[in-house]
């Protein structure tokens, strides 16, 4: 089956586990196996043309940022990249920027430009080792929880970039880190040994191209599925609102629509709430008050 009848028939798998996450990885996998474009690629060795390296020997500059402190922001001071504006996906993430006062920065050692690659060096043990592409020249600082990678001519950051996340994501640097109470490591010595396959530079870039054009479907099929889910979420308030008001055996079958999706917790709750307020079962007035049952 080819990725484009796989993304056709999505809705057949649509319901498993972390589908478009495990979907994500696969196509990585592929790709750095060299198996994404050479159809008739077979066994474990790496294709003809292929050769692994160390991110040491193909990286120009390995530098890792500098400390600042609550005491060193300032509202208006220069940008200084922390680990949250690194995203899992490999981008760049400035929802939220820290700024700090300019002469902490030292721009000639920590501004950072097109191509290079930032990871995460220092986080917990479940994210440390996320990556990120710079896509355009920013006199940005950026912490020491971050190294900045800038490549040597002939080897393209979106490649390497796309390698290393693939390692975050299946666990790798959550392994080899070192670790200590609430946080995690891996090191510049540790990161400039890492291994990675690297084909000619064409075939790089056109991995790359095939793997951000099926990254860009998984981001669709993403999206559905959190329409889908938001979609049912509101329909199972409006089940259990109706069922609330008339607790029906109609009502109730409607409850179990595969559409509506309702947890069994949120009804079990509104059929206890029901049967506390007296609404479960037809009232008889010769029963007479709860009160008077207890006198």
């Amino acid at each position: 089956m080819t990725f484009e009848t796989f993304f056709d028939k999505f809705d057949q798998f649509a319901d498993a586990p972390n589908v478009v996450a495990k979907l994500r990885e696969l196509v990585l996998k592929l790709a750095f196996t060299g198996k994404l474009l050479r159809k008739n690629s077979t066994g474990s060795e790496l294709p003809e043309g292929w050769a692994v390296q160390s991110i040491g020997a193909i990286a120009h500059l390995i530098t890792p940022g500098f400390a600042c402190s609550r005491n060193h922001q300032v509202e208006n001071g220069h940008v200084h990249l922390r680990t949250h504006n690194i995203s899992t996906l490999g981008t760049l993430n400035f929802d939220l920027l820290v700024r700090v006062a300019p002469q902490m920065v030292d721009l000639q050692r920590s501004s950072i430009k097109a191509g290079d690659i930032l990871f995460n060096n220092t986080n917990s043990q479940e994210l440390v080792g996320k990556t990120c592409l710079v896509d355009c020249d920013y006199e940005f600082g950026f912490s020491n929880h971050i190294t900045r990678i800038r490549l040597k001519e002939g080897f393209y950051p979106n490649f390497v970039v796309f390698y290393l996340t693939l390692l975050r994501n299946n666990g790798y640097f959550s392994r080899i880190c070192t670790r200590w109470i609430n946080q995690a490591a891996v090191n510049t010595d540790t990161l400039k040994l890492q291994k990675i396959p690297l084909p000619p530079l064409t075939e790089q870039k056109r991995i790359v191209a095939k793997v951000d054009e099926l990254m860009a479907l998984c981001d669709r099929l993403e999206a559905q599925l959190q329409a889908r889910d938001t979609q049912q979420a509101t329909l199972a308030r409006a089940a259990l609102a109706r069922f609330a008001d008339a607790p029906t055996p109609a009502n109730l079958e409607l409850l179990f629509h595969p559409a509506f999706a309702v947890a069994p917790a949120d009804l079990r709750k509104s059929i206890l709430t029901l049967a506390v307020q007296g609404k479960l079962v037809e009232q008889d007035s010769s029963d007479g008050s709860a009160l008077e049952s207890v006198s």
